[in-house]
């Protein structure tokens, strides 16, 4: 028994031994199972700092791959804008250069106008008013010509009809004109004659006018270049008086009609060259209105009067000293004449051609023929004698009866404002001229009994016409029958 219950004894110990070794085994494998959880929390948490700092790198190397991005981009736009404006820069300049060369390089110019000379002028030249040929005109030979004729007599038509008949022979002309009052027409479509310019700035507007007009007619630059354009800018601010404006207009003209000549010249050497004729090879050059330059006091002043002795010289030089140029020159009076004499060209030889209206006869005739009665047409011709200019439109075709007296009391009231201001503007005893030149007399009044001063009044032309032997008449009939019967009425 008592071995039994040692042996119970001893197994109750051992169990009790083992449970022991089971408890501190289980206690020992807790504490290991505790380190390792307690590692694994704190590589967790190393695990989660790292996946941060792996992260706030990512984000910081996303900010700075932006920002990369963006200088990237800013360069690449400063970098473009840079070689685009040096571009930009370089092509200004390029063409700054050429527009330079283009319109102030002389033979550039010279070229071009000998090209224009060449083409042939066949502009519309206008319907003969009535059915019997006109005069012949021509301009041959080494002496030039001038024709005069009274105003709205048809030489322009005349000019323009002998400019078709060189283009028809292939002969190198060109009809230029000096009018300024091309641009101003009436309510009837009619060319108006200016008054006399108000002041030095009107006559220099007038004469720059008359250049553009010129330059446009024989080719020449119509324009300065940019960089003279943006110099004479900076030369503004400095102040450009009216004298120095109408210097530089007069100078470009006068070297515009220089090299009109010089281009004629070259291009009659050409034709000479392939034709062996030196007269049929010269080139026709007709100046219409050249009296315009000099009839207003203040456009003469401010440059005319240059331009006008330089075209002298021009065709001293040029048809006389080295012939190579046809050229004519017309005017609404034979005081171009006398002031051609105060030139180079004084006591110049000149082939005169005058050009007279149609007679009465030949008017009656078309007027019948249109269908006017004879008392109509007493009426119409007592207004308007046979000028053309002031019979154009009743040619066309038979005017009503409104129509009519609508046109000749335009006629008259033209008339009536030329004479008004002329005795306003001259000191001169006009009204007694005008009463010698209604008298029934055959005295005829010399142009050189009036005084320059009155001549060089616009006005003075438009009133009165000198014709080919300087003697004095009525400009046309309803200027003597405005004076007759409305200004000398008392």
């Amino acid at each position: 028994m008592r071995g039994l219950f040692n042996e119970f004894l001893r197994l109750q110990q051992l169990s009790t031994q083992m449970r022991e070794k089971e408890v501190a085994k289980a206690a020992s494998e807790a504490e290991k199972a505790a380190a390792e959880a307690l590692l694994a929390k704190k590589q967790l948490e190393k695990a989660a700092i790292d996946n941060i700092a792996a992260k706030a790198a990512a984000d910081s190397l996303v900010a700075k791959a932006a920002a990369d991005s963006i200088v990237a981009k800013r360069s690449f736009v400063w970098n473009g804008v840079a070689i685009f404006g040096a571009l930009g820069l370089a092509g200004f300049v390029v063409f700054l250069v050429a527009d330079h060369i283009l319109h102030e390089n002389e033979t550039i110019i010279l070229w071009n106008m000998k090209r224009v000379l060449r083409s042939p002028d066949r502009s519309t030249i206008s319907k003969p008013i009535l059915p019997v040929p006109g005069p012949k005109f021509e301009v041959n030979g080494s002496i030039p010509t001038m024709l005069i004729a009274p105003t709205g007599a048809g030489k322009s038509t005349l000019m323009q009809r002998y400019l078709h008949e060189c283009a028809e022979a292939s002969r190198p002309a060109r009809l230029i004109h000096f009018r300024t009052s091309n641009a101003d027409r009436g309510k009837t479509g009619e060319s108006e004659k200016l008054p006399e310019a108000k002041n030095e700035s009107e006559a220099v507007t007038r004469l720059n006018n008359i250049a553009r007009d010129i330059f446009v007619q024989v080719g020449y630059r119509n324009r300065r270049s940019y960089f003279f354009l943006l110099w004479s800018q900076i030369q503004a601010i400095k102040g450009i008086t009216l004298d120095q404006e109408a210097k530089t207009i007069s100078n470009e003209l006068i070297n515009c009609l220089t090299l009109l000549f010089r281009a004629t010249a070259e291009v009659y050497k050409e034709r000479v060259a392939k034709s062996g004729d030196s007269e049929k090879s010269k080139c026709v050059i007709l100046f219409d209105e050249v009296q315009d330059l000099i009839k207003d006091n203040r456009l003469a002043a401010v440059g005319g009067i240059a331009v006008f002795s330089h075209l002298a010289t021009l065709l001293v030089s040029n048809c006389i000293d080295i012939p190579t140029v046809n050229a004519a020159v017309a005017g609404s009076s034979s005081q171009i004449r006398a002031a051609f004499n105060k030139t180079v060209a004084n006591n110049f030889r000149w082939y005169l051609f005058e050009l007279s209206d149609p007679t009465r006869e030949t008017i009656v005739d078309e007027l019948r023929r249109l269908g006017y009665d004879d008392i109509v047409i007493d009426k119409i011709i007592d207004v308007c004698g046979t000028r053309l200019r002031l019979l154009e439109k009743l040619l066309i075709q038979q005017c009503d009866p409104k129509t009519i007296e609508i046109i000749l009391n335009r006629h008259l009231d033209i008339a009536e404002s030329s004479i008004k201001m002329l005795l306003n503007e001259t000191t001169d005893d006009i009204p007694k001229l005008l009463d010698s030149l209604r008298a029934p007399t055959n005295t005829k009044i010399p142009l050189t009994s009036v005084s320059e001063k009155t001549q060089a009044n616009v006005q003075f032309s438009n009133v009165f016409y000198a014709d080919i032997a300087g003697k004095l008449r009525y400009q046309n009939r309803a200027i003597e029958k405005v004076w007759t019967e409305v200004l000398s009425k008392k």
